[in-house]
């Protein structure tokens, strides 16, 4: 269990988290106003003194660190769980990765085309048609036209909503929203795949050919960042795992010895 943090080289790695902090601010005001004050920064760096990767991160007034020096790496074809409990930074940690926000310290790199879950229906116009928002997140997914036009029957398939395609997609029930998305996804031909508690939305059944599509993609050498309460999922899906507390690395190794820490130290979970 106290396995090395990276346990793969950099070479071999496609995707590397080194040392990565990340603050926010509780308050909505402070957090405009430092917002400003380091814009300024970076447009006038002579104000800006530079600052190196291993300097610890200054806290302001209000501000509280949601990430603390996470450092991982991800070979191909891995599959790997953050644990922890609500507030322990693992959604922060996937949108960090995945570029939806800046980091204040370390080093994140991902080698290849990335795919996100992140929750139901992100990225989703609820004005555009299920049809309409199939190319644009495809297109962000850095897919061609022509590429989603020869997977799109199959996208149509898989998610199981060919008669509601022409609909918005904001009359779509959570369910509907989730087997788009990850439909969409699977269908990009992505080298990394993150989920967010997606599964814990849809039937069984869907869930159940989700698990197999999974399966797939990481006989393929698709590599997997996966978040779920659901610990049997995570048993399922992913080989190593992640521990956080409080935006700390409690542990990382193997998922059966990180679930054991993890459910002593959170009877009940």
């Amino acid at each position: 269990m106290s396995e090395d943090m990276h346990y793969c080289s950099d070479e071999e790695a496609v995707v590397v988290v080194e040392k990565v902090s990340k603050k926010f601010t509780r308050s909505l005001r402070r957090s405009l106003l430092y917002a400003s004050v380091d814009i300024l920064q970076a447009l006038m760096p002579i104000f800006s003194p530079k600052i190196r990767d291993d300097t610890p991160v200054s806290l302001r007034t209000g501000e509280f660190l949601a990430l603390d020096k996470i450092s991982f790496r991800l070979k191909k074809g891995d599959s790997l769980a953050l644990l922890g409990v609500n507030g322990s930074g693992k959604t922060t940690l996937l949108r960090l990765i995945y570029g939806i926000y800046p980091f204040d310290r370390g080093r994140i790199e991902v080698r290849g085309r990335i795919g996100a879950l992140l929750a139901a229906g992100v990225g989703f116009h609820p004005q555009m048609t299920g049809r309409e928002n199939i190319y644009v997140n495809g297109a962000i997914l850095g897919m061609s036209k022509e590429e989603i036009d020869r997977h799109f029957d199959d996208i149509l398939q898989f998610a199981d909503i060919a008669e509601f395609i022409d609909a918005p997609s904001g009359t779509y029930s959570s369910g509907m929203r989730v087997r788009l998305g990850f439909s969409i996804v699977i269908h990009a031909d992505v080298d990394v795949l993150i989920a967010d508690e997606v599964l814990a939305v849809g039937d069984g059944a869907f869930r159940e050919k989700c698990f197999t599509r999974i399966d797939e993609l990481k006989a393929r050498g698709v590599s997997i960042i996966f978040v779920s309460h659901a610990l049997n999922q995570v048993s399922r899906v992913c080989e190593k795992s992640l521990y956080l507390q409080k935006g700390k690395m409690i542990a990382f190794g193997d998922t059966e010895e990180i679930l054991a820490l993890y459910m002593a130290d959170n009877p009940g979970v």
